[in-house]
């Protein structure tokens, strides 16, 4: 019985790594991933990143998991009458050999139900896969002030 769950274990270690190696073999490359320092515990955060494809082939953010909230999910921010709102979108399209950047008033990740409010000089990795495969992205928590992104509606 421990051998079948150590190579159960093995398995889905190498699996995670062939996702990782995956990603990076597709041509992804993530930098400057930041959220916002504040929130409430049940709130919610922005998380903003710089996806660079440097691929032939056009991939897309899917999902990403981070440790300090429940859940996450991409969304866009729509300027419509009145006030930006964001609105959840399926995944975020990373064309081949450009760079997408997540930013205040664009596409960003909402983290949401955060475990607990988010301290400027934190730093954590979350999960984030796209369609040729996963990756680690370390974060780190900005200071929010001067910050135009709006807990209520995202």
């Amino acid at each position: 019985m421990m051998k079948t769950i150590g190579l159960s274990g093995l398995v889905a270690v190498l699996a995670l790594l062939a996702g990782a190696t995956l990603a990076a073999a597709s041509g992804i490359e993530v930098t400057d991933a930041w959220t916002t320092a504040g929130g409430t515990s049940g709130g919610e955060a922005p998380l903003y990143m710089t996806v660079i494809n440097h691929g032939s082939t056009p991939d897309a953010l899917t999902r990403v998991r981070c440790p300090v909230a429940w859940a996450a999910e991409p969304r866009t921010t729509d300027i419509g009458e009145g006030a930006p709102i964001s609105r959840l979108v399926k995944s975020i399209a990373i064309p081949a050999d450009t760079q997408v950047k997540l930013a205040p008033g664009r596409f960003h990740v909402a983290l949401l139900q955060l475990k607990e409010p988010l301290r400027e000089g934190d730093t954590f990795t979350c999960a984030v896969t796209f369609k040729g495969g996963p990756t680690n992205v370390s974060v780190r928590v900005k200071a929010a002030a001067g910050m135009a992104h709006d807990s209520k509606s995202s």
